[in-house]
């Protein structure tokens, strides 16, 4: 190797660019779906799961959080591990909001994830994604 090859490896080495990958972000949505409540409120339930991930120092961490909305508003939050798989709670009017999430791996690049939601113990949707 000449002393310039040298020199602009070891420029790459010292400077990181070599080392460390770019931390990602992703955001995974579900179609939303529309419910009533016994006592008539009409409500529209969307979701987010975003999913961040870097390094530091060698090893990767992985964020991921699922964002259940009524109507707009932020009523289930939480991080799930890096199965994607748990339970997440909230309050909606003064009852308990569930979210119970499963995945299953279907190929090497393919996850499947529910997530089943519930109100006041009654299942009112799932969100597929």
């Amino acid at each position: 190797m000449t002393r310039f090859t040298l020199a602009a490896l070891a420029a790459l080495v010292l400077s990181g660019c070599a080392t460390t990958p770019i931390p990602t972000a992703k955001r995974d949505t579900a179609p939303p779906f529309e419910w009533k409540s016994p006592g008539g409120q009409s409500y529209l339930v969307s979701m987010n799961f975003d999913r961040f991930s870097e390094y530091k120092e060698g090893v990767r961490w992985e964020t991921n959080k699922l964002t259940v909305f009524f109507n707009g508003k932020s009523i289930i939050s939480g991080s799930l591990g890096r199965s994607y798989a748990g339970t997440l709670s909230g309050d909606l009017d003064g009852k308990s909001a569930v979210a119970a999430c499963t995945s299953s791996q279907k190929t090497a690049n393919w996850i499947d994830q529910i997530c089943d939601i519930a109100v006041d113990g009654q299942k009112i949707g799932a969100f597929r994604f």
